[in-house]
C-alpha cells in the first residue's frame, strides 16, 4: 500500500485545486486504489473542505502557517517525511515554490515527487525566477491541468496534463433543483441569473464583475450571486454597496452544494486575469450554462462552443452587450453530453492519476 503526502501550497480554502484533490482522491477510493492520503494542513483552510477530506479517509497533518512562519513550516515538513516515510509527494500550486517540498522529499529519498501546476501565471514572479532551478531539479513527474499551464512553468511538451475531471453526474442539469434554489431567493424565471464561483482575490477580478454586471440591470432584470470567501471579499461588498445593488447581489460564501447553484443560474460570468484551466468552467459548461469568460484563460476550456464566449477584459461594454442579449437556454442537457464526450469524466481521467503514482522513480534527462 502507498503512502501519499499532499500539499496545497495554496492552503485549503475554497478554489479550484482543493475541488481538483477532494474528487481525484473520491475517485481513486472508489477505485478501491490501495493508498493511504497524508493532507497538509498550512495557511488559509477551512472547516467543511477539511472535514470533507476526514470523511474520505485521509488524514490530517498541521504544520505552522507556509507564508508567515516559513522555516518552522519546513523543518516541521522535513520531520514529517522522515517518520512517515512516504512513497509519493504531490505538490500542488502556480509557481516554482514547489519546489521547496519536493527538495526535501527529494532528500529524503521519497521515490515519486510530483510537481502539479494549475495556472499560468503568479503572483510573486521574482521568486518564482529565484527558486525555478530548485524546483526543476527536485520532480520526478511533471504534471499540469492544461497545455497553457504546462508550457508555462515546464516548457513544452515536458510534463503530463491531468485534466480538471469532475463528478459528471452532479452538475448534470435538473429543473427541479433549479426551481427550489431560485425559490430559496426569490428569483423568477422572467430574472436573468449571473453566477460566479471563487476566491475573492486579485485573480478572480470580482471588481470588473460587479462594475459590468451594474450597467446589466439597468437594462435587464437581473441578479447576481457570488460564491466563495476570500481577502478581498469586504471590499467587494462595500463596492456592491456604493452602487445600491444589496438587494440584486448575493454573497452566498463558501458552499457544498455548488452543483445545485449552477442549476440556478442563467449565464456564468468569470472575468479571471488568469487561469490554467479552471474547474469551475468545466462544472458550468457540464451544468448546460451560458459562459462569459476572460480571453486570459486557456481556450482547452472550451468545450460546449455553443454557449462559451471569450471577451477582452479591455473590452467592458462587449461584456455587458453579450451578457444582455443571452436567453434562457432550454437544452441545457447537451452539456452534460459533451462534457462526457471531452474526457472530464472523473471516473475514467483517474486512471492517468493511478499511473502517477505507480511509477517508480526515474531520472528527468530532459531537465535544465
Amino acid at each position: 500500500m502507498r503512502k501519499i503526502l499532499i500539499v496545497n501550497t495554496s492552503g485549503l480554502g475554497m478554489g479550484g485545486i482543493t475541488t481538483h484533490m477532494l474528487n481525484y482522491i473520491q475517485a481513486l477510493k472508489q477505485k478501491d486504489y490501495e493508498g493511504t492520503f497524508t493532507i497538509v494542513v498550512t495557511g488559509v483552510r477551512d472547516e467543511k473542505i477539511l472535514k470533507s477530506f476526514v470523511d474520505l479517509g485521509c488524514a490530517l497533518e498541521y504544520l505552522p502557517d507556509r507564508k508567515k512562519e516559513m522555516l518552522r513550516y519546513i523543518f516541521s515538513l522535513k520531520s514529517l517525511m522522515q517518520r512517515q516515510k512516504f512513497d509519493v509527494v504531490h505538490v500542488h500550486g502556480n509557481s516554482s515554490t514547489m519546489g521547496l517540498e519536493l527538495s526535501l522529499a527529494k532528500i529524503e529519498k521519497v521515490p515519486v515527487r510530483i510537481a502539479h501546476c494549475h495556472n499560468s501565471r503568479c503572483e510573486h514572479p521574482k521568486v518564482h525566477k529565484l527558486l525555478y532551478s530548485l524546483l526543476r531539479a527536485s520532480y520526478t513527474q511533471a504534471v499540469a491541468c492544461s497545455t497553457l499551464a504546462g508550457d508555462w512553468i515546464f516548457g513544452c511538451g515536458n510534463y503530463t496534463v491531468l485534466p480538471n475531471a469532475i463528478d459528471l453526474q452532479k452538475f448534470q442539469y435538473n429543473p427541479e433543483i433549479r426551481k427550489r434554489y431560485r425559490e430559496m431567493l426569490n428569483i423568477d424565471e422572467k430574472t436573468l441569473l449571473l453566477g460566479h464561483v471563487g476566491n475573492f482575490n486579485e485573480q478572480k477580478n470580482h471588481e470588473f464583475l460587479v462594475n459590468v454586471f451594474y450597467e446589466v440591470q439597468k437594462q435587464r432584470k437581473a441578479k447576481l450571486i457570488l460564491l466563495g470567501a476570500g481577502p478581498l471579499q469586504d471590499t467587494v461588498k462595500k463596492q456592491v454597496s456604493s452602487l445600491q445593488m444589496d438587494d440584486q447581489v448575493y454573497f452566498l460564501g463558501i458552499r457544498d452544494d455548488v452543483n445545485c447553484w449552477m442549476q440556478a443560474m442563467d449565464v456564468f460570468v468569470f472575468p479571471s486575469r488568469w487561469e490554467g484551466l479552471p474547474v469551475t468552467l468545466i462544472e458550468a459548461q457540464a451544468s448546460g450554462l451560458h459562459c462569459v469568460v476572460s480571453k486570459n484563460i486557456s481556450g482547452e476550456v472550451v468545450i460546449n462552443f455553443n454557449q462559451m464566449c471569450m471577451l477582452s477584459l479591455s473590452d467592458t461594454k462587449n461584456w455587458i452587450k453579450k451578457i444582455c442579449n443571452i436567453y434562457f437556454n432550454a437544452d441545457r442537457e447537451q452539456g452534460y453530453e459533451k462534457i462526457q464526450n471531452a474526457g472530464y469524466n472523473i471516473n475514467f481521467a483517474v486512471r492517468r492519476l493511478k499511473n502517477i503514482y505507480d511509477k517508480e522513480e526515474r531520472c528527468n534527462e530532459n531537465k535544465i
